[in-house]
């Protein structure tokens, strides 16, 4: 963690800058192997059934399909996972009371859907935690955990329109830590504002934290849309975003827009 934000910027909300190089841990180096078993914290499970109108659901998670970077799931005591847990800490401080969290990027390809997974496994050690795919054109949450053919938003949607009141199903991850996934190719036209508003405004009865993981800012207008639902933005950053412009640009666009905070996933060069 460091304090190197832009003079101009240090006022607006907290930083988290995650620079993995300036502690000398790298994602690569700090996580292990694929394992056999998946030492999370999926011996601690609550009650199944869940509060709000929610209905958590148990997946089979293979071992060999989930992928390394989330390294709450596959080395929880690694290097790594302490500095998600710290900016977990910093959030909690700048964030008090925001329990939607859009999460964003300037672009794609920043490392945002590792970020939300492996961030919100850290702040599940203390709050109850629903992640939310809302990327359409690029899902990604369901993929991290090799989970196939998950039923997710859409049918959560549609059981609301046939039934009015109807739990929404979300996936059980482990303790405190659940999923909603959106489908692939989900069009666009299922997933009107006020459709997800309801979607969300249920999950926020049952959760102290909902991290929504959303399009990048700059490619389009979908993701105002969903700030307009957010009670605060996270923004997750390359290093190259500040050096281009594209942090500037992002901020701009976000503008009146509560910014719970910045983080910077240095992968190094030439990682993915």
């Amino acid at each position: 963690m460091t304090d190197d934000a832009p003079p101009a910027r240090r006022a607006e909300g907290g930083y988290l800058f995650v620079r993995k190089g300036a502690r000398r841990v790298s994602i690569d180096d700090a996580l292990p192997g694929r394992g056999q078993s998946l030492p999370s914290v999926e011996a601690l499970l609550e009650s199944p059934a869940g509060p709000g109108g929610i209905r958590y659901v148990r997946p089979t998670l293979d071992p060999a399909a989930v992928d390394p970077r989330l390294c709450f799931f596959t080395s929880p005591s690694a290097p790594v996972c302490d500095l998600y847990r710290a900016s977990a800490a910093e959030l909690r401080g700048h964030a008090d009371g925001v329990v939607r969290i859009l999460v964003t990027s300037p672009r794609g390809r920043s490392g945002r859907t590792t970020t939300v997974i492996n961030l919100g496994s850290a702040l599940a050690e203390h709050d109850r935690v629903v992640l939310v795919d809302l990327h359409r054109r690029r899902p990604g949450l369901a993929r991290a955990f090799g989970l196939t053919d998950q039923e997710g938003l859409l049918a959560a949607l549609s059981r609301q329109r046939r039934t009015p009141g109807s739990p929404i199903d979300v996936t059980l991850l482990a303790e405190r830590l659940a999923a909603l996934f959106v489908e692939a190719d989900a069009p666009a036209e299922a997933l009107s504002l006020s459709a997800v508003r309801t979607v969300l405004d249920v999950l926020s009865t049952a959760a102290d934290r909902v991290l929504v993981d959303g399009p990048p800012v700059l490619d389009g207008d979908a993701v105002l849309e969903l700030a307009a639902l957010a009670d605060g933005i996270l923004i997750v950053l390359e290093p190259g975003d500040m050096a281009t412009g594209d942090y500037e640009r992002t901020l701009e666009r976000l503008e009146g827009r509560r910014i719970v905070g910045t983080l910077i996933n240095d992968r190094g060069p030439g990682r993915r």
